[in-house]
């Protein structure tokens, strides 16, 4: 208690919010823990590979000694398993643990700890943390510490405990509502008699009501006589507006997390396939870019040695989930192929499929597309050696003066009708 620096950790402990069973008892919430499963599976079915970069190439370094983090980062677990694990600790605890093995200096392999059975320790200036369950320490240096929400840039702290009162409000309504059903919707009240009776009476009807209405096993209509009655306490579930606050705390937690309520369930209003898309391209920009990129720096940092770090560089696939309907995307490769945009092979690797070669580096424009100052200044007409023109540009030159016959060119470059 001397200690004010512990007195936050004191009061979270009280409010049931600091590590431990309380962060399990958040995820019984079914919002909460969609939102965190939904995150941690999508980043995780990411491709994650190191890319070399060589001027303007850009290219997956397989030959280099970290390739294997794309498929397994240890002998214990796929890559899948290991990043969805971090992940899910990232918004579970507010941060992530994974120990790094070196051989020669070079990681060799990739573990996990439970945030909360880690302590850290600063000596010296340098960032040392200890696994309080092994009594393993690690430096900062060879550990991969990735942080959702940090105040001073050292711990996470978990956004359960900052969605605590919408998360709450969730755990009381469903409590609430599952005492009811297992009562058979029997709400707490009091009996009113108009005649006196003494206190062993009362006692006595009270226990008998207990036994015939009150109790949740025993679902006997209690009977009263004597002109008694039952007076109901608070509100009925439809009084309280129950699915509207639980929907609300529900959508508020979504909002803590980044979450487009569709992806866990909640559709709001009349939702079209074309909002459905525009949200989830919201939700990878949003939502997972961010996480992907704390993870790529933080691995650049810690499995680059100095010297890979100027050409090599880890990097999640994010494209894919970019990618909008067929029809979409088809104009939009159509429109850069014919516009020069793009080469075949751009195309191609925007949609994560093997490319053609140094060919397919070639890029395309529309021959026929020309300034109109060309057109009326007689460029088409003239002849270089050989052959510049195909016949089909030719012919489409001829089309297009016949289609400006009766423009006039103006000497600023604008034109008029004749």
């Amino acid at each position: 208690m001397s200690n004010p620096s512990q007195w936050k950790d004191l009061t979270d402990a009280f409010n049931n919010y600091g590590y431990g069973g309380s962060i399990a008892q958040a995820l019984r919430v079914s919002t909460a823990f969609a939102c965190i499963d939904r995150i941690a599976k999508d980043v995780a079915s990411l491709p994650l590979r190191p890319y070399r970069s060589d001027g303007g190439n850009k290219e997956i370094a397989k030959d280099h000694d970290q390739y294997f983090l794309s498929k397994n980062p240890s002998r214990v677990y796929t890559k899948y398993t290991w990043v969805y694990t971090r992940t899910f600790h990232k918004f579970q605890f507010g941060e992530s643990f994974s120990p790094i093995k070196r051989k020669n200096g070079r990681p060799v392999s990739y573990g996990i700890w439970i945030p909360n059975q880690v302590e850290h320790k600063i000596i010296d200036g340098r960032l040392y943390w200890i696994n309080t369950k092994t009594k393993e320490v690690v430096s900062d240096e060879d550990m991969v510490h990735e942080m959702d929400y940090t105040e001073d840039g050292i711990r996470g702290t978990s956004r359960l405990k900052l969605a605590k009162q919408s998360i709450d409000l969730a755990q009381y309504g469903a409590k609430m509502a599952a005492t009811l059903y297992k009562n058979q919707m029997w709400q707490p009240g009091y009996l009113s008699f108009k005649n006196d009776f003494t206190s062993e009476q009362a006692d006595m009807i009270s226990k008998t009501w207990g036994s015939k209405g009150g109790e949740q096993d025993n679902y006997e209509l209690p009977v009263l006589d004597n002109g008694g009655e039952f007076k109901q306490f608070g509100m009925s579930l439809q009084s309280a507006e129950y699915t509207a606050t639980m929907k609300d705390a529900a959508l508020q937690i979504c909002r803590f997390f980044g979450m487009p309520p569709s992806k866990v369930g909640i559709m709001e209003g009349n939702v079209s396939y074309n909002s459905l898309e525009q949200e989830n391209i919201g939700y990878v920009q949003d939502t997972l870019l961010p996480v992907c990129i704390a993870s790529e720096q933080e691995l650049d940092r810690k499995a680059l040695s100095e010297a890979d770090q100027d050409t090599i560089g880890f990097k999640y696939e994010l494209k894919g989930r970019l990618r909008g309907d067929m029809a979409a995307r088809a104009a939009f490769y159509q429109m850069g192929l014919t516009t020069g945009l793009l080469s075949i092979n751009d195309a191609l690797r925007l949609e994560d499929m093997d490319t053609i070669g140094p060919e397919g580096d070639e890029r395309y424009i529309n021959a026929a597309s020309v300034p109109l100052s060309k057109l009326f200044s007689g460029e088409l007409d003239q002849k270089k050696s050989g052959q510049d023109h195909a016949d089909g540009v030719d012919t489409a030159d001829k089309e297009i003066k016949k289609l400006l016959k009766g423009i006039k060119l103006n000497g600023n470059g604008t034109h008029k009708v004749q």
